[in-house]
Formats: C-alpha cells, sequence, structure tokens
C-alpha cells in the first residue's frame, strides 16, 4: 500500500498534464515542418513576391488559424483541416 501511495506522489511530481501539453505543441510544429519540407510550395503562397491578394491571403488564414486556437480548437484538427483544404486546392 506504501509503494502504491509513493507511485502515485511519484506521477504527480512529474506533472503529465504540462509535458503532454508541450509533447502536443511538438508534435504539430514538427508535422508542420515535415509537410513544409515535403510538399513544394505553391507561386500562390510566396509572401515575398509583392502580391499584395496572396499576401493577404496568408495572412486571413493566420489569423483564421489564432481565432480557431482562442475558440479552442484542437491544434491537430487545424493541422490536418489544412491539410484536408490544400489537397482539395490541388487536385482543382
Amino acid at each position: 500500500y506504501r509503494d502504491g501511495q509513493g507511485a502515485v506522489a511519484f506521477l504527480r511530481g512529474l506533472d503529465l498534464p504540462h509535458m503532454s501539453r508541450r509533447v502536443r505543441w511538438i508534435s504539430v510544429i514538427l508535422s508542420g515542418i515535415t509537410a513544409a519540407m515535403i510538399i513544394p510550395l505553391p507561386p500562390i503562397l510566396s509572401v515575398g513576391g509583392g502580391n499584395r491578394g496572396a499576401n493577404l491571403l496568408v495572412l486571413a488564414a493566420v489569423l483564421a488559424c489564432y481565432w480557431l486556437l482562442r475558440k479552442g480548437v484542437s491544434q491537430c484538427v487545424i493541422l490536418y483541416g489544412s491539410v484536408m483544404v490544400f489537397l482539395v486546392m490541388a487536385a482543382l
């Protein structure tokens, strides 16, 4: 019984909710970097070319993601949803 209480105290000391948030953010960032390296960027998303329409589109996408995060939508849902939208756009 004492060892069981010691194990529970040890697990509480690990602060697993904080660690799981950190691991989730790291996995989302690494997934995004991997997707950016694998999928070539279409010309509409090149931000530096002076194309104001593309710049505004990228800004709107970033602000939409920020708004969804503030509303409580999971980072993974946003990442997978954006991948699906980009795949549909690429197929057209």
